[in-house]
């Protein structure tokens, strides 16, 4: 646990320093303390697991993966957009069990242009999305295929 949080310090200061272009005693104290007290701060007030289920390694090339589907998405949104799209509410059944992994599976819904998460409970995803205004209602597996299949099949590589 100690050698975790030291870890988390010591990279929220460098992403500081990153951030001020700066390197300084000052930059460098500031970065050092903003970590700890964000730290502090997450340890007190944040809900944890007491163990994420959670591979890093599987994680590594998923913010690729991401940017990726963004930008596939954006254009797919683009064209929805101006030849006409409608939005419909769709609950799509995810086989994630861990709850952060959970969590970076609807973030990463909503970043996707056309689509928003609105609720997540143990197993399903509640999400707004865009679709052709002519197409017929998604069933739940169609939806899950559109929306969270690529994103998920990812995520299970980095569970544990």
């Amino acid at each position: 646990m100690i050698k975790h949080t030291i870890i988390f310090i010591v990279v929220l200061a460098a992403v500081w320093i990153i951030l001020t272009e700066t390197i300084s005693v000052l930059t460098i104290s500031v970065g050092f303390l903003v970590g700890a007290a964000s730290i502090i701060f997450w340890y007190r007030s944040l809900p944890t697991e007491p163990k994420p289920q959670v591979k890093i390694r599987g994680l590594i090339l998923y913010p690729f993966y991401l940017i990726i589907q963004i930008y596939i998405a954006g254009f797919a949104a683009i064209k929805l957009v101006i030849f006409g799209a409608k939005t419909e509410t769709v609950v799509v059944k995810t086989r994630i069990t861990c709850r952060a992994l959970r969590v970076v599976l609807a973030n990463s819904v909503t970043l996707i242009p056309g689509s928003v998460s609105i609720g997540l409970t143990e197993d399903k995803l509640s999400v707004i999305w865009l679709r052709d205004k002519s197409a017929p209602l998604a069933t739940e597996e169609e939806a899950s295929r559109a929306l969270i299949s690529g994103l998920e099949k990812v995520l299970l590589r980095a569970q544990k």
